[in-house]
């Protein structure tokens, strides 16, 4: 994907944050009516992504990025390194933590990891917590 190219960026949030999973036909006829966004849609920085995560979640940024274990703050740093990820994949492992008040790499990889084993399991409190951010998030909101 070019930087500048949003086009598959709603599919890609479907798959990735929805619990429903899409059926090859539906994920055919989503993209038969898909169409591109504009080319000046700009791509968010890492700012505005983890702005918009603390957001999501009612959280002060200041205190998502401390070294505290508090669940809600955790939660909300493992939201915001894997929908980085997939949102700017030219943005390292290794800065991602550094902007996450000097994380190294491999905590990022947890992080991103841990989301995808909450996507993939029927854990009513992931769920919950992921609704949440799904509900508040302007990332991957047409019109946001």
């Amino acid at each position: 994907m070019k930087q500048n190219d949003f086009s598959g960026i709603s599919i890609h949030a479907i798959i990735a944050l929805s619990q429903e999973a899409l059926k090859q036909r539906e994920l055919e006829l989503i993209l038969e009516k898909k169409k591109p966004l504009p080319e000046q849609v700009p791509i968010p920085t890492i700012e505005q992504v983890f702005s918009d995560v603390c957001q999501a979640f009612g959280l002060p940024e200041e205190r998502v990025k401390l070294k505290g274990r508090k669940h809600e703050f955790v939660f909300a740093r493992h939201v915001f390194c894997y929908v980085i990820r997939r949102i700017r994949p030219d943005i390292s492992l290794k800065n991602i933590g550094i902007f996450i008040s000097g994380r190294d790499h491999t905590t990022v990889i947890h992080a991103c990891q841990s989301i995808q084993d909450g996507l993939d399991s029927k854990d009513p409190v992931f769920w919950t917590e992921w609704r949440v951010f799904l509900h508040n998030t302007k990332l991957f909101k047409q019109d946001a």
